[in-house]
């Protein structure tokens, strides 16, 4: 009997350090993961890598995003970056992967924004900020923090847009701003004579309606040579499988204008090439657009032209009506009721004289068929007495006609009816 309680005492024993060894084998797996955690986020919070953005452009011509990016101090493996664009109603990341990038080392990358996978709306395309892709040393990959937004990517095309607007829907004018805003043209930078010009558009107040044009205007002079419209150090090395990436993208740039003869809507073309392994880079006109024989090329559109816009472009006998010349007839016709002063005639009434809140006769011309008053007068005012039953009277621009009662009158737009009477 002694025997088998020592043996039982025994086992007890052994099942109780069994035991002992399984409870702090949980605890130590619950600890390490806790452990785990704690490093994983410990190296992506105070160690972790971040990024900010330098600067910020989009060229609207090429859709090419060229953003400088600057990494700040911070341990970590950075092996990517994730470039966030926002337009209006979307936003998009693009990938980029790295190697070599060190800490306050900045580093320039360039995007295609209206690549195949795009689906951005590139001219709304207003924002743009990174992130950080970090290599944990566990060999889980995360994403740091994303910079600050970099807003305002297409303000001056906004506000080019916005001009250009304007002055679509500006057709009368009296000064140069009332048809808009000078501003020069996104991508439209050259290069001539080792001098930098850029495209400027240049809005115009003609005889009464809005016109604008493209005028070149001179930057500076490059002290080595000038490259697509900038001022370069050093010859641009190439390689002719790689010419869109070493010298530029082919593409037009600026915006549609009318050649020199009125008949074709033209727009410049970049053509870049590389020859001897050196960037070269021409400029070209290209037709977009033939105005067929009975239009004119005004605006960068082809159109019909109006046959007049004032009654001096019509022959004698006729005005312009709605850019058309038309016969002309007379406005008013009547006779006399009474003249004043009396036997002089500066002033005459009649019932048949229009109301001029309705109509304003002041400046028409104004003939007398039949009466001794030859040629044609102008009227000086036209007036509506605040007297129940008075007529209408004007005043004519001489001080002592040969007009009479009775006489028959007749008003003209214009005073070509003089030479008749």
């Amino acid at each position: 009997m002694r025997n088998k309680k020592g043996v039982s005492s025994t086992v007890s024993t052994i099942l109780i350090i069994v035991l002992i060894m399984v409870v702090l084998g949980v605890i130590g797996t619950v600890v390490f993961g806790f452990i785990r955690q704690g490093t994983n986020q410990f190296s992506t919070s105070k160690f972790t890598v971040r990024t900010g953005i330098a600067s910020a452009n989009i060229d609207f011509d090429t859709g090419i995003a060229t953003i400088r990016v600057a990494r700040e101090l911070g341990m970590g493996n950075l092996i990517g970056l994730k470039f966030i664009f926002e337009d209006t109603k979307s936003s998009e990341v693009f990938d980029v992967e790295i190697t070599g990038f060190d800490e306050l080392e900045e580093k320039t990358f360039d995007l295609d924004l209206i690549s195949e996978d795009s689906n951005l709306n590139l001219f709304d395309v207003g924002k743009v900020s990174v992130a950080p892709v970090i290599l944990l040393e566990s060999g889980e990959i995360v994403i740091g923090t994303p910079s600050e937004v970099i807003s305002g990517l297409n303000n001056n095309l906004n506000l080019a847009n916005e001009t250009f607007e304007e002055e679509n829907d500006t057709e009368i004018c009296a000064v140069n701003a009332d048809c808009g805003i000078d501003y020069f043209v996104i991508g439209t930078k050259y290069c001539l004579e080792n001098n930098s010009y850029q495209y400027k558009k240049v809005f115009t107040c003609t005889l009464g309606f809005c016109d604008n044009s493209l005028e070149d205007i001179f930057m500076e002079t490059c002290d080595f040579q000038c490259y697509d419209g900038d001022c370069i150090e050093e010859i641009m090395g190439c390689a002719p499988e790689t010419v869109n990436v070493d010298c530029g993208v082919d593409g037009y740039i600026g915006i549609p204008a009318c050649d020199v003869t009125a008949t074709r809507v033209i727009q410049d073309y970049k053509d870049y090439s590389c020859i001897n392994s050196s960037c070269d880079l021409v400029v070209i006109s290209q037709v977009l657009e033939y105005c067929n024989s009975s239009e004119v090329c005004f605006n960068a559109e082809c159109f019909v032209p109006l046959e007049c816009t004032t009654n001096a472009d019509c022959p004698g006998g006729e005005i312009c009506v709605e850019g058309e010349c038309v016969t002309e007839f007379a406005l008013n016709s009547g006779v006399i009721s009474s003249i004043w002063p009396f036997s002089i005639g500066e002033y005459f009434d009649s019932p048949d004289l229009l109301d001029p809140e309705n109509m304003s006769l002041v400046g028409k011309f104004i003939v007398f068929p039949g009466s001794l008053q030859q040629g044609c007068l102008s009227i000086y005012e036209h007036l509506m007495p605040n007297v129940t039953g008075a007529a209408p009277y004007v005043r004519l621009d001489e001080p002592i006609t040969n007009i009479s009662s009775l006489d028959s009158f007749q008003i003209w737009e214009t005073n070509y009816v003089c030479e008749l009477y």
